[in-house]
């Protein structure tokens, strides 16, 4: 079953795949909560135009987990829409999109430098689970 970007049915798969994760290569080490505001979102996913959701990492567990609709964590980022899909599937490296002005960073951005491995193993995670759903809701 094909399901669309952002919707509750994808931030369920993505749910899963974090739940099912090998966290075995990530350092131990204290959790790590990822927050996500996404902007520009199309009406029939969020009427606001906005998803948040946030990802919890915690390797000495291990356990991994997201939670939808709070875009609370140690370290928070927002963008648009597009670039949040592009990022997800991996046609766009998160880091150039910061550099490029494109995702807003917010709290902890020195835990975010010393914990860049887990937000890596995140960035090879999220294109499986977005290359399994339909590419996104072109409903504005």
């Amino acid at each position: 079953m094909s399901v669309t970007y952002l919707s509750p049915e994808w931030l369920e798969e993505a749910a899963l795949a974090l739940a099912t994760a090998d966290l075995s290569r990530l350092p131990a080490g204290e959790a790590i909560r990822f927050g996500y505001t996404i902007t520009e979102v199309p009406k029939s996913l969020a009427a606001d135009g906005s998803v948040r959701y946030s990802i919890t990492l915690d390797a000495s567990v291990p356990e991994a987990k997201l939670e939808a609709g709070t875009g609370e964590g140690d370290v928070r980022f927002t963008m648009s829409h597009d670039i949040a899909h592009s990022v997800a599937t991996g046609l766009l490296n998160g880091s150039k999109a910061f550099l490029n002005g494109e995702v807003q960073v917010g709290g902890d951005v020195a835990l975010l430098i010393s914990r860049a491995r887990e937000l890596a193993y995140l960035d090879g995670l999220m294109p499986k689970v977005t290359n399994t759903t339909s590419a996104r809701s072109e409903n504005r």
